[in-house]
């Protein structure tokens, strides 16, 4: 919740904002659960999976966030264990979430060379096109 209010931007106890345990039903899988997704212009832009603190993550773990990926109007998608925040989207092929992350941020060895890339997420600056766009390139 930090990371979203604090460096996203968006207000935690705002509901039109942010929705936690959001519901991504998933064909016959009723009740699949996001931890959260964030609103943008009334429509989920962001999804966000979280991990245990210090529990590795990987495809396996970020099979939820695939599922969850292909049944919302969300682009990005972040994987997070609160010290890593993996950033997805689906450049590969549309409505469907890269299996590589385009960004990679570590909490605990920050590179300010990704700060742009997060600023273009934050909710003030919200610019889908600019962050697709910087993805290709990352």
């Amino acid at each position: 919740m930090p990371f979203i209010q604090s460096v996203l931007g968006f207000d935690v106890f705002d509901g039109t904002e942010v929705i936690p345990e959001f519901v991504a039903d998933v064909g016959m899988k009723k009740g699949e659960k996001v931890d959260f997704a964030i609103v943008n212009d009334d429509e989920i832009a962001i999804l966000i999976e979280c991990k245990k603190v210090g529990e590795s993550l990987s495809l396996e773990n970020a099979a939820q966030l695939f599922r969850y990926f292909t049944v919302t109007t969300a682009r990005i998608a972040i994987l997070t264990n609160g010290n890593e925040y993996r950033f997805y989207t689906d450049l590969d092929a549309p409505n469907k979430m890269d299996s590589q992350p385009f960004l990679e941020l570590r909490m605990d060895d920050l590179d300010s060379s990704l700060f742009p890339e997060i600023e273009k997420l934050r909710k003030s600056n919200f610019d889908l096109e600019s962050v697709l766009s910087a993805a290709e390139e990352l």
